[in-house]
C-alpha cells in the first residue's frame, strides 16, 4: 500500500530525534517510530530513502542539454542519466532527484552555463582574429579599452597560441 509523502516526512524526523535526541527524547522517539512503522507497515530502510523532487530545466541548445547531463551524472554519482523530453521538446530537460541534489545541479549547472557562454563567446572572437575575418578600418575610432576589454582580449590571445588556421577552399573566382 503506498504511503502518504506527510507520513513518510513525520517518520523521517522522528527517525532523527531518535537517533540525535537528548536523554528520555531519543527513548520516546525510538518507542514511536518502531510503533508508527509497524503500523503502516514499513521499514527503516523505507523511511530512509529519500523522496526524489521533479524539475524542468530549460536549454538553449544540444551544448547546454549536454553540459545539464554531465552535471546530473556528477551530483548523482551515475554513468547513466536518462532525460525526460517534455511535449518533445529539446529546449526543456525534466530532472529527477533528491532536493539536497537538486540544489546542487541548479548550483553546478548554472555556474557551468555561464562560463560556458562565455568561453565560447571568447572562442568565437578568437576564431575570428585567427582567420582574420574582420575589416581593416578599426570601427571603435581607438577609443582605450576597459579593464574587462583588456581580460577578454588577454584569454583570446591565450585561446589563438593553440588554434589552428581555417584551411579554405580554394576561390571560385579569381580577380
Amino acid at each position: 500500500m503506498p504511503v502518504n509523502s506527510d507520513v513518510l516526512d513525520t517518520l523521517r524526523k522522528i527517525q532523527a530525534l531518535a537517533e540525535h535526541g537528548l536523554g528520555g527524547e531519543r527513548e520516546a522517539a525510538q518507542w514511536k517510530l518502531d510503533l508508527l512503522l509497524k503500523r503502516h507497515g514499513l521499514t527503516l530502510d523505507d523511511v530512509l530513502v529519500e523522496r526524489e523532487d521533479e524539475k524542468l530545466f530549460g536549454v538553449e541548445n544540444e551544448m547546454e542539454r549536454d553540459l545539464l547531463i554531465h552535471v546530473v551524472g556528477v551530483v548523482k554519482n551515475i554513468a547513466r542519466v536518462t532525460v525526460y523530453k517534455i511535449n518533445r521538446s529539446r529546449k526543456k530537460v525534466l530532472v529527477r532527484a533528491t532536493p539536497a541534489q537538486m540544489v546542487e545541479i541548479e548550483r553546478l549547472y548554472g555556474a557551468y552555463r555561464k562560463a560556458l557562454k562565455k568561453g565560447i563567446e571568447d572562442y568565437y572572437q578568437a576564431f575570428l582574429h585567427k582567420n582574420q575575418i574582420f575589416p581593416d578600418a578599426d570601427a571603435e575610432g581607438g577609443r582605450e579599452l576597459t579593464a574587462a576589454e583588456r581580460e577578454q582580449v588577454r584569454r583570446i590571445a591565450l585561446l589563438l597560441q593553440g588554434m589552428k588556421k581555417t584551411a579554405l577552399p580554394l576561390k571560385a573566382l579569381k580577380g
